[in-house]
């Protein structure tokens, strides 16, 4: 139903066709056509009654149910077998909407009588067996209800009414369905922790039935075998203008254990002890007991009723002995051999009878003594995070000193004897033995490939103190706690950056190699080094050993439980004064020389800002590093932030083989061509000497360098000439009586003996390069010191 002016519009159009309400056959169907006056249409005026008319028939159709799509009956395409002859069916015309055309069947049939088909689907429903499949997909997609378990298997200790975990059985799940049942649920973690409980029962043949499934406080999680146990967990209630809508929260975590059971534990318990104690002995045994044990086939073909338990190095000296006689007699070896008996253990000697008395009369107890300088604490560990270099600079990511929400709880064990100390004092600092146990799980430390502190376990740390002195001789003093807690947090910065900026380097040198495999760095050898993982140490104010709230720094001990008697594994590879490597051969050497290449890597990647040295540590763990900064960034990084050593850097890095492999710039041809004609590298008129740069080089190969001639002219030799050829002015020449005044002075200063480092030991810088002391004799001869 449309208004007058839209009927002579859409019949002018050459796409318009009138609906039909006959067959184009039927005798009536042309002249009624043709005589057909048009229907009386609304005027304009009406037009908001023609909306509300097909507004109230849509809302008859949706308020009944009814759909406004009619359906369409089966369509015949195909001629009828039955000839020319035969009468064909005819298509029924529906009274559907405007513009509805007859099919081409429909024009071959003219003149035939309609008949009635069969109604059905139409050619278009054969895709819609294609379509249930994706349809199906669809609906069942995944609803994303996940959940996060921290997974672990843990068993009772008779007097004690928590758990404990289980060796290093410990793993987060991730994307864990939420609609997972008990049983489900409990098999999936068994699977998941199979691997690692193997590791630490030795093998010992488990099965999901020996365990109880078990929540955060020894909740029974499998009292209701047929109800998810957490997922009404995951969801979080809202309350907006008094409606309360539940919505599913996605990656909730949850605490689940797997919890032995008591029989079961005893057993695994009895298998631990007595597989170390074969171990120790030698033999081997590869079945628990209860299981079956192995055992060894008679002559006749049956088994011995007893079990028999190998000697490794008793069954290679028979089977030694048993050759040598056949090589002697084969003839009287038996065809069998015959079944070994058990070895004859030998009885061991009674120790003396006066000491048996002796040990027997200090077992008083008042007499058995107690170590002081053993300190017992508990506290807070918080692991110090090893970030990407990119994720820490564009990042929003630092180092947050929040013991309680990044931390985890310990317990720690420090010996603080003189004569346990690793290595000898440094300039701030003293390294002690101790031992860390982590009561959590570190969650700062879940990117690191392996955890190098367990949980539940002693793990032999480095634990560090800091001291001063009254005077440079004096002995070492405790500081206040809070003096010594802000140094050791500011290490803990310092250490965070120095691993960060280390793997920068480190992972330039990888992709270098990747994008080049046939380069000339490729045929290196490439050492393989890394910042030894640490931590902060809050103790607890309840201690009773330790003074609380002072922060420690732990690191991860370096070369062994015990410490190194000569400090042989304990090598400092560059000092913080100088960047040229300390050692030149062997592994030690090779180590230096990548370290070094590694400062001139970071030098370039961080924009000529920031360095690491003081390179110190084994040949794979390094320890108390130094970052060198610009000078323009201020004071950061400690007192050991030199500027004068960053500024020299340039001067004094020696390039090796690794810079000239990798293809790095060199530093001293960069900064000395930025610098302008006739300046020094502090940007002050030279005077007569010209930089030594901009002066031309004599092709005549007779000539000494350009070093040898101002070594020459300083020490006062007779190369005065050959120091003129290279464009040294005779200024330089005048200054024997200033240079011997200057080495004079040098020599009377005593170099220090160097000494076997430690985990903290710092060595004094080395003298500065030759090349600023032959700047700075130029200078003094600029300014007219000669003559005074």
């Amino acid at each position: 139903m449309v208004c007058i002016p839209c009927h002579i519009h859409y019949r002018m159009k050459s796409g318009t066709v009138l609906r039909q309400t006959q067959p184009t056959g039927h005798p009536d169907a042309a002249a009624a056509a043709a005589n057909a006056a048009p229907v009386p249409a609304p005027t304009p005026a009406d037009i908001q009654s023609i909306r509300d008319a097909n507004a109230y028939a849509q809302r008859t159709h949706f308020q009944t149910g009814m759909s406004p799509v009619r359906a369409v009956g089966l369509q015949i395409h195909e001629v009828p077998a039955g000839g020319a002859g035969a009468i064909l069916p005819q298509l029924m015309y529906s009274n559907g909407p405007a513009g509805y055309l007859p099919s081409q069947y429909a024009a071959a049939s003219i003149g035939q009588p309609p008949v009635q088909p069969a109604l059905g689907y139409n050619e278009n429903h054969r895709i819609y067996a294609q379509a249930r499949p994706l349809v199906k997909a669809m609906v069942s997609a995944p609803t994303h209800e996940y959940m996060v378990l921290n997974a672990s298997v843990q068993y009772l200790v008779d007097g004690k009414k928590s758990p404990k975990q289980l060796g290093n059985v410990v793993e987060r799940l991730y994307n864990v369905p939420a609609t997972m049942l008990p049983g489900q649920l409990k098999e999936y973690i068994f699977l998941q922790l199979q691997r690692k409980l193997q590791r630490d029962t030795l093998e010992y043949p488990l099965s999901q039935h020996d365990f109880e499934l078990c929540g955060q406080g020894q909740e029974d999680l499998e009292k209701n075998p047929t109800m998810p146990p957490f997922y009404q967990r995951c969801f979080r209630e809202n309350r907006k203008l008094g409606a309360v809508t539940r919505t599913f929260v996605t990656n909730t975590q949850f605490e689940v254990s797997l919890q032995l059971k008591k029989d079961v534990w005893q057993k695994v318990e009895s298998w631990l002890f007595d597989t170390h104690a074969r171990a120790s002995a030698g033999e081997k045994t590869t079945t628990p007991p209860g299981i079956g044990a192995p055992t060894v086939r008679a002559p006749g073909g049956r088994a011995p009723e007893y079990p028999v338990s190998v000697n490794a190095a008793g069954a290679a000296s028979t089977l030694q002995k048993k050759e040598a006689a056949a090589k002697i007699s084969p003839e009287v070896q038996p065809i069998t051999p015959r079944p070994h008996k058990r070895p004859a253990r030998s009885q061991s000697a009674s120790p003396d009878q006066a000491d048996i008395r002796r040990a027997l009369m200090s077992s008083d107890v008042s007499k058995v003594t107690k170590s002081v300088s053993v300190l017992n604490t508990t506290g807070y560990f918080l692991p110090i995070p090893v970030m990407k270099w990119d994720d820490l600079v564009l990042g929003q990511d630092r180092l947050r000193l929040d013991y309680e929400g990044n931390g985890c709880q310990a317990k720690l064990r420090r010996d603080e004897y003189a004569g346990h100390m690793l290595g000898l004092p440094g300039t701030f600092k003293e390294a002690y033995p101790g031992k860390l146990t982590l009561l959590e799980i570190p969650t700062q430390w879940d990117n690191l490939p392996f955890q190098t502190i367990q949980v539940s376990r002693p793990t032999a740390v480095a634990s560090k103190r800091y001291f001063f002195r009254s005077r440079p001789d004096g002995p070492c003093m405790r500081a206040k706690i809070s003096k010594e807690s802000a140094f050791f947090e500011g290490e803990g910065n310092l250490a965070f950056w120095a691993s960060s900026i280390h793997e920068l380097s480190k992972q330039q040198v990888t992709e270098y190699l990747e994008a080049n495999p046939d380069s000339a760095a490729s045929k290196l050898e490439i050492p393989e080094t890394r910042m030894v993982w640490a931590g902060l140490f809050l103790h607890d104010k309840r201690s009773e050993s330790e003074p609380g709230q002072l922060v420690t720094l732990i690191e991860e001990l370096i070369g062994g439980d015990q410490p190194p008697s000569n400090q042989s594994q304990f090598m400092k590879f560059i000092n913080n004064g100088s960047p040229k490597p300390r050692y030149t051969k062997g592994r030690a050497g090779q180590v230096s020389r990548f370290l070094s290449f590694l400062q001139h890597v970071q030098y370039l990647k961080t924009g000529r800002q920031a360095y690491i040295s003081d390179y110190q540590g084994s040949l794979t763990l390094l320890s108390d590093p130094q970052i060198m900064t610009h000078p323009d960034l201020g004071p950061i990084f400690g007192e050991g932030n030199v500027s004068s050593a960053f500024e020299d850097f340039p001067l004094d890095h020696p390039c090796n083989e690794y810079c000239t492999a990798f293809e790095l710039q060199p530093l001293l041809a960069s900064s000395e061509t930025a610098r302008p004609p006739g300046t020094n590298r502090k940007g002050s008129p030279n005077g007569d000497i010209q930089d030594a740069q901009s002066v031309p080089r004599s092709e005549d190969s007779t000539l000494p360098s350009r070093s040898e001639a101002l070594n020459a002219a300083v020490a006062g030799l007779s190369t005065a000439p050959q120091a003129n050829q290279l464009g040294v002015q005779p200024a330089v020449q005048a200054a024997p009586t200033a240079a011997g005044r200057t080495q004079a002075i040098a020599s009377k200063k005593e170099r220090r003996p160097r000494r076997p480092t430690g985990q903290t030991a710092d060595i004094p810088g080395e003298r500065r390069s030759i090349r600023l002391q032959e700047i700075a004799a130029a200078e003094k001869v600029k300014e007219g010191q000669v003559g005074k």
